[in-house]
């Protein structure tokens, strides 16, 4: 997940240059994970999804949390805690 902005997004911009892309930060907190969500489309949902159902294929039990930095949804932080 920490690839995402600098490896594939680079390569989504390669099939769609005009593609709007949210960013993401990540800081890692041992196991767990913050992830900052950035994208003036507020699909933070959409995220939480893909790394809900990474978890669920890959059989890494995970918690996630949002919390919306931003009241409508443009910046949020997503808490992704490893309860393995």
């Amino acid at each position: 997940m920490e690839k995402i902005d600098g490896h594939i997004h680079v390569e989504v911009k390669k099939l769609y240059p005009d593609a709007e892309l949210p960013s993401f930060e990540t800081e890692r907190m041992g196991k767990d994970m913050k992830m900052t969500y950035r994208s003036e489309r507020k699909l933070s949902d959409l995220a939480v999804g893909l790394i809900s159902a990474a978890s669920e294929h890959y059989k890494t039990p995970l918690s996630i949390e949002q919390n919306f930095v931003v009241e409508d949804g443009s910046v949020v932080e997503i808490l992704i805690k490893d309860k393995s």
